[in-house]
């Protein structure tokens, strides 16, 4: 019931309609003012309204629709869920598909569909951006029993398994919704706090297990996920929770080797990846193959009809011009590794005289412990250059399409500060040379603009470090 002090009788229907202003100013202006009126009104079905209309706005076409309603939906959202608590998390996830779904009726295509997924990823993104969840006094005491009944551990899990589904739907919305769990990963430090805090080893546990069951990790989306796992948990999230899924529920899903991309063993995978194929969970290191010992007299798997109910099918993404938002983490990544490698040799002791009896056997012993993470050859720039880019993106069989992504990665990896000049000749690999100036001499060619674009790069390069 409104309050009998209150200076307004209703909330200006107004607001609503400027919420998807083009002007940025004007948003939150109107953003302000319908907060200001729900608190002073304070009637319930006010909120109720406000919640309805904010959800309906995000499937607008309009260009800046979805900005402003998610900008206040998020305001609303914490003061429902924190302040008054008549409304969870668990109840608005609900709430947001059935009043999306509503809207969009039975037609789950063209447009509708669109407008139903990304109004949908930016509802999910507004719960995130609220300040609902919160881990700020989170601590490294807590027990599994307590993890298990932490409010904001629930939360955060619900929300990552809800993105995880909603990346199932259509291959051209994947991408961002990656972006989104890996930035809110980000926003909750689950990365940096997994040495001090057990709530987020739970945390990014239970969403690698997520990504596996629905056949996303070998997949150049989850790249960006596994790259910023800190070495000294990647092979433990391993064994802890994927390798037990497979063992438990006889699924034979791959994953990374020690739960690192960047893992030397991986290389030939990664540069499958890279190229955003699909690599199938039935099919050893991505590569088709027949058990001559399980098939029919026709030379049929008789683990055809299993296998197709294990693995997941997912659509493969359309080209598109735009490089992947992962490459350029993965290429600064590798760079930092190449640096560190480097140093690493140079700083190991060299001795001419033959180890001792006692040396002698703590190498053995070294060379045993696999899952040592010290023990683990990491990928240096060199080997993932001629791998993964130069035999990929530039051989003589590679689409145009692939080749012009691939001088994209180029342009992408020359402008990163950390390159060191020492390194441009790994990068002028031979077949990128050799498309360069097939495409670059004439101008008829399909790639020319792209390949004058390099060049022109480099000069621009050159002229501003003298040293490269």
């Amino acid at each position: 019931m409104s309050s009998k002090n209150s200076p307004i009788k209703s909330v200006s229907r107004d607001h609503y309609y400027r919420l998807a202003s083009d002007l940025e100013a004007e948003r939150i202006s109107s953003a302000t003012q319908l907060i200001k009126e729900l608190q002073e009104l304070d009637d319930e079905e006010q909120y109720q309204y406000a919640l309805d209309r904010l959800i309906k706005g995000l499937s607008s076409s309009r260009a800046s629709a979805r900005l402003g309603f998610s900008m206040c939906l998020g305001e609303i959202l914490l003061i429902l869920i924190k302040e008054k608590k008549n409304l969870n998390v668990q109840g608005y996830l609900k709430l947001l598909d059935s009043t999306l779904a509503k809207i969009n009726g039975t037609n789950n295509k063209g447009k509708y569909e669109r407008s139903y997924l990304f109004g949908k990823l930016f509802g999910i993104q507004s719960l995130i951006n609220s300040d609902v969840i919160d881990f700020t006094d989170s601590s490294n005491d807590e027990t599994d029993d307590n993890i298990d009944n932490n409010e904001n551990y629930i939360n955060l899990t619900l929300v990552l398994n809800e993105l995880i589904e909603l990346s199932l739907k259509k291959s051209w919305i994947r991408e961002s919704i990656f972006g989104t769990i890996f930035n809110t990963l980000i926003k909750f430090q689950i990365f940096e706090n997994l040495k001090i805090n057990k709530i987020n080893y739970n945390i990014l546990s239970n969403l690698l297990n997520k990504i596996h069951e629905n056949n996303l990790t070998l997949t150049i989306e989850s790249l960006l996920i596994y790259i910023n796992i800190p070495l000294e948990f990647q092979q433990k999230l391993i064994n802890d929770s994927i390798i037990n899924i497979d063992i438990t529920n006889g699924n034979t899903n791959k994953y990374w080797k020690y739960g690192n991309p960047l893992a030397k063993v991986n290389i030939n995978l990664l540069a499958k990846v890279l190229k955003d194929n699909i690599v199938s969970n039935n099919e050893p290191n991505g590569e088709n193959s027949i058990n001559p010992n399980n098939t029919d007299s026709n030379g049929n798997s008789k683990n055809k009809a299993n296998n197709k109910n294990n693995a997941i099918k997912l659509q493969k993404s359309n080209w598109s011009s735009t490089l992947h938002m992962c490459w350029l983490p993965l290429l600064h990544k590798l760079i930092i590794q190449d640096a560190e490698l480097e140093i690493n040799s140079i700083a190991k002791p060299v001795t001419s005289s033959s180890p001792s009896k006692k040396k002698k056997s703590k190498i053995e012993k070294s060379k045993k412990s696999n899952d040592d993470i010290n023990n683990i050859e990491l990928i240096n720039l060199e080997e993932f250059w001629k791998i993964c880019i130069d035999e990929s993106f530039f051989s003589i069989k590679s689409s145009p399409e692939r080749k012009f992504l691939g001088f994209e990665i180029f342009i992408k990896v020359l402008s990163i500060n950390e390159l060191e000049s020492s390194k441009l000749s790994i990068l002028l690999s031979p077949n990128l040379l050799r498309t360069l100036i097939n495409q670059s001499s004439n101008n008829d060619r399909l790639l020319n603009k792209i390949a004058k674009n390099v060049l022109n790069e480099l000069v621009i390069i050159c002229k501003n470090n003298n040293e490269k």
